[in-house]
């Protein structure tokens, strides 16, 4: 997987789940579907649970799905691109190599 881009299951499902049905979405599914799809196994879910645990006692929540996403990279040596916060609290308590894409210019 060194250098190329992998799509965890519950991520597509939950990009799928936001859009309406049509072209557009026929398009992004198309592309989303370009790209290996991660799994995720019994460890990657125990894995998920600590994750979210660690944070829990720290004071921080996050979301399960997060947990997941986070746990499946950290198990992996992956990167993540995200802009969702909780995976920057994760970050703080993890090796998790996070990648905040740059913010879209927004017009005036």
């Amino acid at each position: 997987m060194a250098g190329e881009a992998v799509l965890p299951g519950i991520v597509m499902q939950e990009a799928l789940q936001t859009l309406s049905e049509g072209r557009v979405k026929d398009g992004i599914v198309a592309e989303l579907e370009k790209l290996p799809l991660l799994v995720a196994s019994r460890s990657d879910h125990r894995q998920a649970t600590e994750l979210y645990t660690t944070c829990r006692t720290r004071g921080v929540k996050v979301g399960t799905v997060d947990a997941l996403i986070a746990g499946l990279c950290l198990r992996r040596d992956l990167g993540l691109l995200s802009a969702d916060r909780d995976f920057e609290h994760m970050a703080r308590f993890t090796e998790l190599k996070l990648w905040r894409p740059d913010p879209v210019d927004q017009p005036e």
